[in-house]
């Protein structure tokens, strides 16, 4: 196939037939079906020099030059790669290198591949990589994997992913077979890279996802970008877990918390066979070494080396692969990047981004790769498609706009493997056991109002989020909202965390037939002699006290606080308290009724020790309680959640994935109509969805109330809850101020009055509002506000998006003349 080179370690190898590699006789075809071809770099005083090793599946190696080879590499490489890094996400900005050159990052795309190969892959080793590729090519090998291995910072950081194009042939615009395969490594021999990966399991495929968002980063945006991220992971494997009546290819648990201790339990509990972490990662210049930001116990920022990871990980056996999508997770160093430290301590294979990547980039990446692993390919040919496929997207939308300079993203994943991974998964077997440990039933109590999907509790982070920060603050907090948004799960699955970690007690008093001053001063008492045991006679004393008709409810309330709560740590839940907001007459109140009761539970918050939180869920604002209670508002479910709800129920999960959109846009995250509709199913199964969902929607719509409070409106609060009504999202103070028209000012106050009564989302920090699809869907069937009138506000609101022309707002604007049946409108932005 070539001349004999000097130091080439054989002479011509012909498939089929005889080769001489050393002192033995191989024949490739049978020898050497499955090859590595392990490429060793270390310095050499001020230069570098490199050894070629083959080995084969039964793991014996052979090195393929007789000898070290010198590298010729261009002392500007090393320049260009750090420019390359530094201005990667300036794409389609002007770029100086040395001796005053200017070029662009994607004129370094094609220069850098180049200068890489020009550098490392020729003479003989460029040579001998050409004889095994091409017997790839051939089909007289089967696969081929090419591990570069270094530990040179500077040789790290090259991005030998762009050179691939080169590796078949030079100057072809095109990735090598998919049975190819280039990886880093940290082993520093071609005997330490196994062959021997973990082995194949029974479908489906398992995976952790991880969102990584420490709490205590307060940006709001923060969160919403998790969120995102959590949509993303699932809109890329959707296809695969969510099918109806078949068994899902994958399944995937999401974590809501990124602590190490938590990883491990859902390890222990599930055998994970993928990892994927998503959040915040950083390469400290300073220690050359990456990180990520996790959590603690308490959800607080947490910096997580690379090996801590990897520590943590490697005890597991089941893990195959290690996603990090997280910024500079493969930005190298003399201590490694964070997931070269991750594969170092022992993990199969670690794969990392070295740059950002688009959205339609991350998704395209993850989905086809999550696809091909869990249809039953090898990692080497599932990083080969999803490779691919940024491959392909970016050569569409060049010769789409061949004026704009597009960079590539094909590059930016990349993999270090310890050892060689075939399939992780037998799609020919299946386990069904597997279903059950994924979507299991709950691990405590419930009662008739609670609805607990899986182990424990849907997501809510955000909530759990700022009720632990306003509990170690020492504040009581009301959580409040629309009727059925999960209030009391909430608060109930709070409670149950925080006396599993922490030892709280929790006493629950729900509805207004047990939010009583007696009802609530006997719990209390009763729980203190059950738990604390205390001396006959002590309790005989107390409990005369508090039998006393002559002692005041607030002084029994003190005794109890002195005797039964102080030191012992207690959650008080006064559930459903809108209950005791209600008149003789049936009428809503935002005030506790009940003078007496209100003055009772004024002494308990103001008198309370500092280890006793009272939780309040109700479905209005409380007034009179000013200072005393945190307000938290409750929203709809994520994306994510309502995505994790539907596949916990056995029932929803039957929905075929064409089908759910529907449940999204009908029911927006509310989680009593899917409720009500999981009912529906299991007495109707054979009834059409939208015929049941319009059923669910008949039922939540009485068991909203809205009848009744929109009664209590002020007519100025009355006219913007109708015109807001007519907004489709989540949208700007702005927006509403430019259709009323009122002062921006003036409609914050009345937006205010519409949440404290549930009947809109209000963000006073950001100036957004929502009002609930189903709230909206509500007026609608009241004829509020009227056709005419509807269609007059929706024509205003595509005038007023499409006016601000972006991407997002010419899509609000094309549905808004959809809604407003404005067509020549519509036409002009949709084609």
């Amino acid at each position: 196939m070539q001349a004999i080179l000097k130091n080439i370690n054989y002479g011509t190898i012909t498939a089929g037939g005889d080769v001489h590699i050393g002192d033995k006789i191989y024949i490739v075809e049978r020898d050497f079906p499955h090859s590595i071809l392990f490429l060793r770099i270390e310095k050499a005083g001020e230069e570098y020099e490199a050894m070629l090793s083959v080995k084969g599946p039964d793991d014996a190696s052979v090195p393929l030059l007789r000898e070290k080879v010198r590298l010729p590499i261009d002392g500007d490489l090393f320049e260009q790669v750090e420019i390359f890094q530094d201005h990667r996400r300036g794409a389609g900005e002007a770029l100086r290198l040395g001796r005053g050159l200017v070029t662009t990052p994607q004129t370094l795309e094609i220069s850098l591949p180049t200068a890489i190969y020009q550098s490392f892959f020729v003479g003989e080793i460029g040579l001998v990589c050409t004889d095994f590729l091409s017997l790839l090519q051939s089909g007289k090998i089967r696969d081929l994997l090419l591990v570069v291995s270094t530990e040179e910072e500077a040789v790290q950081n090259l991005p030998w992913e762009m050179v691939l194009p080169l590796l078949t042939s030079v100057g072809s615009n095109a990735l090598p077979r998919d049975n190819f395969g280039l990886v880093r490594s940290r082993e520093k021999t071609v005997q330490a890279f196994n062959r021997q990966g973990p082995t194949a399991e029974a479908a489906p495929i398992k995976l952790l996802f991880i969102p990584a968002l420490p709490e205590n980063l307060s940006e709001r945006s923060k969160m919403l970008e998790i969120e995102e991220e959590q949509k993303k992971i699932i809109d890329a494997v959707r296809r695969l877990e969510a099918t109806g009546n078949e068994r899902p290819k994958l399944v995937m648990e999401i974590l809501d918390c990124a602590n190490l201790d938590e990883i491990k339990a859902a390890l222990a509990a599930r055998s994970h066979d993928i990892v994927h972490i998503s959040g915040h990662g950083q390469f400290v210049e300073t220690d050359k070494k990456g990180i990520l930001m996790m959590e603690n116990e308490d959800g607080d920022q947490q910096e997580v080396a690379g090996y801590e990871l990897g520590l943590a990980l490697r005890a597991f056996s089941s893990i195959k692969l290690v996603v990090l999508s997280a910024c500079e997770t493969a930005v190298g160093g003399s201590e490694g990047s964070t997931a070269e430290q991750t594969a170092a301590v022992g993990v199969p294979a670690v794969l990392a981004m070295r740059f950002s990547v688009t959205d339609a980039g991350a998704r395209l990446f993850t989905e086809k790769l999550y696809e091909r692993l869990a249809y039953g390919d090898s990692l080497t040919k599932a990083m080969h498609d999803a490779r691919l496929g940024l491959w392909q997207e970016a050569q569409h939308r060049r010769a789409n706009a061949p004026q704009a300079d597009i960079p590539g993203e094909w590059f930016t994943p990349v993999l270090y493997q310890n050892q060689v991974i075939g399939p992780l998964t037998k799609p020919e077997q299946y386990n069904v056991d597997t279903l059950n440990r994924f979507y299991p039933k709950p691990d405590f109590l419930r009662n008739k109002y609670t609805r607990l999907i899986g182990e424990g509790f849907i997501g809510r982070k955000r909530l759990l989020i700022q009720l632990r920060q306003h509990l170690r603050q020492g504040r009581h907090v009301c959580l409040h909202g629309l009727g059925g948004l999960g209030k009391t799960t909430t608060a109930e699955a709070f409670a149950h965390h925080y006396r599993q970690r922490y030892g709280y007690e929790v006493l629950l008093f729900s509805r207004g037939a047990n939010i009583q001053e007696a009802v609530i001063l006997e719990k209390i008492f009763s729980r203190w002699k059950s738990r604390a045991q205390p001396a006959e006679d002590v309790a005989a004393e107390l409990k005369a006290l508090l039998d006393s008709p002559h002692t005041e409810p607030e002084q029994k309330l003190q005794l109890l606080l002195d005797n039964c709560l102080t030191g012992r740590r207690t959650i008080i839940i006064l559930d459903n308290f809108e209950d005791v907001q209600t008149d003789a007459d049936g009428a809503q109140q935002q005030a506790i009724v009940s003078e007496n009761l209100r003055e009772f539970i004024r002494y308990l918050l103001q008198n309370s020790p500092s280890d006793c939180h009272v939780l309040f869920t109700t479905r209005y604002a409380i007034t009179g309680l000013d200072g005393l209670v945190t307000d938290i508002e409750i929203d709809k479910l994520t994306y994510a959640e309502q995505y994790r709800y539907l596949n916990f129920s056995p029932t929803l999960r039957q929905i075929p994935l064409a089908e759910r959109d529907l449940l999204h846009r009908r029911f927006d995250g509310h989680p009593r109509a899917m409720q009500f509709l999981e009912g529906l199913l299991t007495k109707h199964p054979a009834t059409d969805l939208p015929t049941l969902v319009q059923q669910a929607e008949g039922q939540i719509f009485e068991n909203l109330l809205l009848g009744r409070i929109y009664d209590r409106l002020t007519a100025h609060e009355r006219e913007v809850f109708t015109v807001a009504s007519v907004f489709s999202s989540r949208s700007s103070l702005t927006a509403l101020s430019a259709v009323l028209p009122i002062e921006s000012v003036a409609l914050a106050p009345v937006l205010e009055a519409l949440r404290d009564w549930s009947l809109c989302f209000w963000d006073e920090t950001a100036k957004v509002f929502e009002v609930h699809a189903l709230t909206r869907e509500w007026m609608r069937k009241q004829d509020q506000p009227t056709l005419d009138r509807f269609k007059t506000v929706s024509h205003q609101l595509g005038v007023f998006y499409h006016e601000q022309s972006t991407w997002e707002n010419d899509t609000l604007a094309k549905g808004y003349f959809e809604q407003a049946e404005a067509w020549e409108e519509y036409a002009t932005i949709a084609f």
